[in-house]
């Protein structure tokens, strides 16, 4: 009858969806936990959610990546105040430049996080300097030379919208770094950029020989990076730093061993960093075409 065929033109609707990279707010901070547990391999609970996510928020270029949804019939001719409410539901990513060693005295989960690094990785695939001693300041005449570089996003994002948000958050870093201070505090000036990327075994072809580091039984070129743009900026990591790989905890008991996720630690050099976000706009658009 009518009504069913009015049902049916309600459900054939589409959504247009509205991508929003604002700054990160008090208000996100419950919400980005997610993205803490997904982004941190800690089994041991060293790393305080909650804690962690009022670091970031006051961390350098914090923004977060929310959405709103509106019927494509109304998308033209509404405008939604997108600050309204934000929550685990709309929120999708969270970026932040953290000055670990600097907040470590302010936040406890910095200093979890140092102690968490610091532990004996599970594998190592490259030897070097270890990253976690960049992130830490032994004084005040000797302080950090490294940023951690939180990245977590939901991969429903498009490409694109994280190649912007990228090379948004990258100015924000530049401008802070030559103004030497942020939020009234100092900031060291800082020679790389540490990364904490998630990689899953692959249930394909992993990346086969465009990554043959191996260690044990672990071969990254058997494993995919969780987001896309980590092996962009793996491929220019500075190879005097280690490379090492921590383990998450198991999502349920009967996890399989190769199935938990690892995180690989590794740090670039500040210039390298900038070179690659700026090939992460092309990249997309790539992306974007096969699919």
């Amino acid at each position: 009858d009518d009504s069913d065929m009015e049902d049916d033109d309600e459900e054939k609707k589409e959504v247009a969806i509205d991508w929003d990279a604002r700054e990160m707010f008090t208000r996100h901070v419950d919400a980005v936990s997610c993205f803490i547990d997904s982004a941190i391999p800690d089994g041991e609970n060293l790393v305080d959610r909650h804690d962690f996510g009022n670091c970031l928020r006051r961390s350098i270029a914090s923004t977060v990546v929310t959405v709103v949804e509106q019927e494509e019939d109304d998308a033209s001719d509404v405008s939604v105040d997108t600050s309204a409410v934000i929550d685990d539901e709309n929120t999708y990513g969270v970026f932040a430049f953290v000055p670990v060693s600097g907040f470590a005295k302010r936040f406890e989960s910095c200093a979890g996080l140092l102690k968490l690094l610091s532990k004996p990785p599970e594998h190592t695939l490259e030897t070097g300097t270890p990253a976690v001693r960049l992130l830490k300041s032994n004084s005040d005449a000797a302080p950090a030379r490294a940023l951690l570089f939180v990245n977590d996003h939901l991969n429903v994002i498009p490409p694109s919208v994280v190649a912007q948000v990228h090379e948004g958050i990258a100015q924000e870093l530049t401008d802070a770094l030559a103004s030497k201070k942020h939020e009234g505090f100092p900031i060291a000036p800082a020679s790389h950029v540490v990364m904490l990327a998630r990689v899953q075994r692959s249930k394909g072809e992993g990346m086969g020989s465009a990554q043959t580091l191996k260690s044990g039984d672990f071969d990254l070129g058997q494993h995919d990076f969780l987001r896309w743009e980590d092996e962009v900026y793996f491929r220019r990591r500075d190879k005097r730093i280690a490379t090492v790989v921590h383990k998450f905890p198991r999502y349920v008991e009967d996890q399989e061993e190769q199935d938990i996720p690892r995180c690989v630690v590794f740090a670039l050099e500040l210039d390298a960093f900038r070179t690659a976000v700026s090939k992460l706009g092309a990249l997309a658009v790539a992306m974007m075409s096969r699919r």
